[in-house]
This record gives structure tokens, sequence and C-alpha cells, in this order.
């Protein structure tokens, strides 16, 4: 048995509280459970956590009749996402507050990793990004370091109702700098320019992926 798995839409874990002088499994059946699991210690150590709050997000999108990713952010299972520093970049109106918090992230100097496209594809090919990457980085002043996440398309297809166990590789491309891209173009034009010389980048590291591959 391992310390925790998926079986049968649910998540299996091994109580660490009882251990050694007791085997008992908990049979976490939503998101919340799984909180409690990782507040309470339950579950510990930052491999098992880190797997235990994928599954909760699985189990979450499992269960979610809407499917939105809101919902997330709701709850215990909102809490824990929270202090895994995850906020939602939502739509209208709530799109400037989200901008403006992640603004002030970059603005202390922390980094912030954003998704340029703003959805996965079914696929795993590269689709047209949004400005806002662009916004972020004009707005700041900050570099834009290009990552291409491989693999991630089998292990969470967006049909899928839970993760599937798939190894999943990361691979960085040159760092950018909105400075040196032309300023001369309407701020619009300036910030769908950097979006798309970053997906452009990302394109270069995904060759790269395929070859690893072979």
């Amino acid at each position: 048995m391992k310390t925790i798995e998926w079986k049968d839409e649910k998540v299996i874990l091994i109580d660490q509280l009882k251990l050694p002088t007791e085997l008992n499994y908990i049979e976490c059946k939503n998101p919340n459970r799984i909180a409690k699991a990782i507040k309470t210690l339950e579950i510990r150590g930052a491999p098992a956590i880190g797997i235990a709050a994928a599954m909760a997000l699985a189990l979450t999108a499992n269960n979610s009749k809407t499917k939105s990713k809101e919902e997330l952010f709701k709850g215990t299972l909102g809490l824990l996402i929270a202090n895994l520093n995850v906020f939602p970049i939502k739509g209208q109106p709530g799109e400037l507050m989200s901008l403006r918090r992640a603004i002030k992230e970059l603005e202390a100097g922390r980094a912030l990793a954003i998704f340029p496209e703003g959805r996965r594809t079914p696929d795993g090919r590269l689709g047209e990004p949004m400005p806002g990457v662009g916004l972020l980085a004009a707005k700041t002043g900050v570099c834009i370091v290009p990552a291409f996440i491989e693999g991630s398309n089998r292990a969470l297809p967006i049909d899928s109702k839970f993760i599937r166990l798939k190894k999943i590789k990361v691979y960085f491309g040159k760092v950018l700098w909105p400075q040196e891209l032309s300023p001369g173009l309407n701020s619009q034009d300036f910030y769908q320019g950097i979006a798309a010389r970053t997906m452009e980048e990302i394109g270069r590291l995904k060759p790269r992926a395929k070859n690893d591959e072979n």
C-alpha cells in the first residue's frame, strides 16, 4: 500500500498519526477531507502533501458540476490553495483586482507563474496568448522566463476526472525583457506583442522536449 493513492475516484491515504503502532487508512471522497488530513498531520512530508493537494484539485474537478475555476478557491480547499500562494485571474469585474494584486506581488520582488494562454488545450498544442503576461511585464519592468511544460496534457487531460501518473518535464528558455521589445505601438498592441514573443520562445522549447523523448 502506498502512502497515498487514487482508487475508485477516491483518495486513500495512510493515517500517519497512528504509525508505527497501527496501520489505518483514511478514505477521502472530497477535497475538504484531504485539507483536514494535511492540517491535522494525518499526512505529512512535502512530497506527500504536494500529491495530496493535486489529488484534492482532481476531486474538486470530479465533483464539480460547473467546472468553474473559481470553485477551487472556495471553502477549506480554497484556504489550502491560498496558502500555496495561488490566486485566480477572474473575468470582469474581478480581473482588474487580480491584475493589481499580480503587479503588487511583482513589485515586491516575488516571482509569478502565469499561463499566457489562460487555458489548457485538449491536444497539448500551444494556443494563442492573452495580453495579460505582456501587461504585467510592461507595467513592472520585470523579465519573463518562458517555460514549456511537457506531459501535463497526458497527466490531466481536459476531459479527465482524475490525475494520471505521467511524467511531467519543465523546460526553461531565454529570458525576455519588455524594454528590449519595440515600444512603438499603442499599449494594447505592445502588451499583445510581448505575449506573442513569449509564446514564440515557448514554441522553441517544444522540440527540445520531443528530442528528450527519443
